[in-house]
């Protein structure tokens, strides 16, 4: 979709411990009317030390950073089946959307997995053993699977 944009700027929230990602993403870019910023990188501030700026001025992160380290597209591409059920857990809207539009549009989003319908879903909290924990005490689930390529495949 952004191959029809004639000019902007593409902004990346990587933080300063992400700068290998901003490397990847640049060697990828191939969007010659678009330019890319990381802005977190070039202020040099942690996503903790953005939320906290934000939060001193009444706004809250998005919904998605209650429950998952990284908010990216949704529904993403890269996400697993344990990411899926996670995700159809916390926000079962979003999952019935996505499912019904595998369905009608005759895709897959997992390639190497189930259709979303003939995900075995369950009422109890998702297993997050392995997962990272965010700054706060609940462990948090990351859906951080090579995105930086997302906007150019």
């Amino acid at each position: 979709y952004l191959r029809g944009v004639e000019s902007g700027r593409v902004a990346y929230g990587y933080d300063m411990g992400e700068q290998s990602r901003a490397d990847r993403t640049l060697s990828h870019w191939d969007l010659p009317n678009l330019s890319v910023w990381f802005p977190l990188l070039e202020w040099q501030i942690s996503k903790a030390q953005c939320f906290g700026y934000f939060r001193q001025h009444g706004i809250e992160p998005p919904r998605m950073y209650k429950h998952f380290q990284h908010a990216n597209c949704l529904p993403c591409k890269n996400f697993r089946e344990k990411d899926w059920i996670a995700f159809a857990y916390h926000y079962p809207e979003k999952f019935a959307e996505s499912a019904t539009f595998e369905v009608v549009n005759d895709l897959r989003w997992m390639q190497d997995g189930p259709r979303l319908v003939d995900i075995a879903l369950s009422d109890k909290v998702p297993d997050r053993r392995g997962r990272r924990k965010l700054a706060g005490d609940e462990p948090a689930f990351s859906f951080d699977m090579g995105c930086d390529r997302c906007a150019i495949d």
